[in-house]
């Protein structure tokens, strides 16, 4: 089982809804794997033994070592927590036992004043690349010790960044600052490599914004730009209708279609790569006007 996804079987598995991608009715004569998210697709149950290996692990908890979010990373020695209520990052041992905390809360050049979205950790360089706002990450050792800052470009929302290779991270902005929405960046300084040129339309906010009176809430539909497949990744750009594999010889192909168009749909209803494990990738849609998101899980193999 690839370990990128350990941490989302590990709290999200249970019973999935099934597509047969494929089928040769679910596919054109380019290969092209087509969904209509308004059709309602038969129901299977998939046990986790068929699309992973399972291992149960007791986290050891103290008083020094208490949280309430999820895994934030889960590799082959370690697994990581990243607390947004406190700023706590929490790393373990594949065994489950207390190695290293640090929390960096503060106002100093060092420092962080809160954690933005998931952690990503290099095992070679030992370093946990954290979030901090839209346009900032911040590296530290597995030990707390400072490396560096990467800025991203000003005014920039980078919703999603992975890790690419030892020099790059691959990065998906979602306020149109850089010159794509995918672009390779420097994992030193934040530096722009390269742009990945695929299609993009009008761009759809992943947001509800409900008003009360003289008060607006804003909810926000959970959202996956960026998904470990095969020997690359899934691109999804929201704006269009086609998911995009991009393999690490750079090589950019369709291989997903949904349809109706999304700018057609009132509600638009979102189609979200999510993860892969066992040769298999698992997709979700949600409603973009709803607050209370409805998770339908697909289920196709290449």
């Amino acid at each position: 089982m690839n370990l990128k996804t350990t941490h989302y079987l590990f709290f999200c598995v249970t019973v999935y809804f099934f597509l047969g991608g494929c089928t040769s009715e679910k596919r054109d004569a380019g290969g092209l794997i087509h969904i209509d998210v308004n059709t309602s697709y038969p129901e299977k149950v998939i046990g986790l033994e068929d699309v992973a290996d399972i291992e149960y692990l007791q986290l050891e908890v103290n008083e020094g070592f208490l949280f309430r979010d999820p895994p934030s990373i889960i590799t082959a020695d370690k697994i990581i927590i990243g607390q947004r209520s406190n700023g706590d990052v929490l790393i373990f041992s594949r065994e489950g036992k207390p190695l290293s905390k640090f929390n960096h809360t503060g106002g100093g050049p060092q420092d962080y004043s809160r954690i933005w979205g998931r952690l990503l950790y290099d095992e070679i360089s030992d370093e946990i690349f954290v979030k901090v706002s839209p346009s900032k990450v911040m590296v530290y050792s597995s030990a707390g010790e400072f490396r560096r800052i990467i800025p991203f470009l000003e005014g920039s929302n980078v919703a999603e960044f992975v890790h690419y290779n030892s020099e790059l991270l691959l990065i998906y902005d979602d306020n149109d600052v850089y010159p794509t929405p995918f672009s390779f960046v420097s994992r030193e300084d934040g530096s722009v490599v390269e742009s990945i040129d695929m299609p993009s339309g009008q761009k759809v906010r992943l947001e509800i914004r409900i008003r009360e009176g003289e008060m607006t809430s804003v909810y926000y539909v959970p959202g996956r730009n960026i998904v470990w497949n095969n020997d690359g990744f899934l691109l999804s750009d929201y704006s269009v209708d086609t998911i995009y594999h991009f393999s690490f010889e750079r090589e950019l192909s369709p291989i997903l279609v949904r349809t109706p168009h999304i700018h057609s749909m009132n509600p638009m209803v979102i189609l979200h790569g999510f993860v892969e494990a066992g040769n298999y990738d698992f997709l979700f849609t949600s409603n973009c006007l709803s607050t209370s998101v409805k998770l339908i899980f697909l289920l196709f193999r290449f």
